[in-house]
């Protein structure tokens, strides 16, 4: 210990028991257990020269504590006690602990893994064991996330119907418009379904779907006026696992190589099956690593997760889960060729009457 407190200040004689330093982590954990006068005697060494050995401590450990994030007013807090209390000391620096060194002290980690630099699947699978929670309230067992990285068909006759409707519209797009003229394949869920012939029986659905299949054919064919020819691949509740199964059966012929693919996913992961922030980017960044695998050189557009409101079930922590997954997109196009991150959130929030990009907004 006398080792350790010479580099830091006075000499103290190994049998004082005045603490330890624990310099690598810049936190100060001390004990005593000395009466007052004793521990006031001390105090008037000549090294100390009257202000004592919290006082000597104080520059060389509490500025270097500050500097971690530790916080110089805790640190001042305590050494104003310790001089007037020194019976409390102990539990005093035991409670401040808490504080300053906080994960540190315990290991605990709350931050998501940073998926950035993923370069290929090996390397997410690699991540799957270090995920710290996969449901979205914290635990691992309030959700029914399944493994991120396996592709998942879903379920259901109605679900294959429209898949096998996606199978033949991309079949159709690639036969009829010519390899210079594919300039994308939107991939998604719900909103992407609405941009195609997927329509319900519902009479109020019906319509605003097909004025949205109008208003999709105008911008997006250039045989009803468009400045670009697409073709929308969604199906209503899918996750990002439905979509990675539907490319790997199908969807995606190998006549059909368009200039952009656009994806549209993870609420559904987020709100209906309660993934974690860290599952879902995972399932997403799953999905971008296959369509860079089978059209290598395309560009790949990642929309990010749109604002979502609710009481019920997962709804209200989804948007706050959303955005930690678009900080995660968005890092992860920074740093790899071909992708991109695209941000619709200003358009569907509002505060106070007003639209803005800021994350604390309620959708609207």
């Amino acid at each position: 210990m006398g080792n350790a407190m010479n580099s830091l200040g006075p000499t103290y004689d190994d049998d004082d028991d005045v603490g330890i330093v624990d310099v690598e982590n810049k936190c100060l954990v001390a004990s005593y257990d000395s009466e007052e006068k004793k521990l006031n005697d001390r105090l008037k060494g000549k090294r100390a020269k009257g202000k004592g050995i919290l006082d000597s401590m104080d520059d060389d450990i509490v500025s270097d504590s500050a500097k971690e994030g530790g916080g110089h007013n805790y640190f001042q807090a305590i050494l104003t006690l310790c001089r007037s209390r020194p019976y409390t000391v102990g539990m005093t620096l035991i409670v401040a602990l808490v504080f300053i060194c906080g994960g540190k002290l315990f290991g605990k980690n709350d931050s998501d893994l940073d998926f950035s630099h993923v370069d290929n699947i090996q390397e997410l699978e690699l991540s799957l064991g270090k995920i710290h929670h996969w449901c979205i309230n914290g635990d691992d067992s309030s959700c029914s996330c399944e493994d991120p990285l396996v592709p998942q068909s879903g379920s259901g006759r109605e679900w294959h119907e429209k898949f096998n409707l996606n199978k033949h519209d991309a079949e159709d797009f690639a036969e009829q418009v010519s390899p210079g003229n594919q300039d994308m394949v939107i991939l998604g869920d719900d909103v992407v379904a609405m941009m195609n012939a997927q329509i319900t029986k519902d009479t109020t659905q019906k319509l605003k779907k097909q004025k949205i299949i109008r208003k999709f054919k105008s911008t997006f064919s250039r045989d009803d006026g468009g400045s670009m020819d697409a073709v929308p691949l969604g199906i209503e509740g899918d996750r990002a696992t439905n979509v990675l199964w539907r490319i790997r059966n199908g969807e995606l012929p190998d006549e059909l190589r368009p200039k952009i693919f656009w994806v549209m996913i993870g609420l559904r992961d987020i709100r209906t099956t309660g993934c974690s922030s860290e599952v879902t980017s995972m399932s997403i960044i799953r999905l971008v690593e296959e369509i860079q695998i089978k059209r290598p050189g395309s560009k790949i557009v990642l929309n990010g997760i749109m604002p979502s409101a609710g009481k019920n079930g997962f709804a209200p922590q989804a948007w706050h889960t959303s955005m930690k997954v678009n900080v995660q997109l968005r890092k992860f196009s920074e740093n790899h060729d071909n992708v991109f991150y695209f941000d619709l959130s200003k358009f569907f929030l509002e505060f106070n009457g007003k639209k803005s990009a800021n994350g604390q907004l309620r959708a609207v």
